[in-house]
């Protein structure tokens, strides 16, 4: 029980980090390309 959760939780917390790396560098690479 405990083992399926904690690995839910981290796989939660990478893809999450994944997800914020991949907007930030769009949003980045935006921003750049306007000027």
């Amino acid at each position: 029980m405990t083992s399926c959760v904690t690995q839910q939780l981290r796989f939660f917390a990478t893809t999450s980090i994944c997800h914020t790396l991949t907007i930030t560098v769009a949003f980045y690479h935006a921003l750049t390309t306007k000027n």
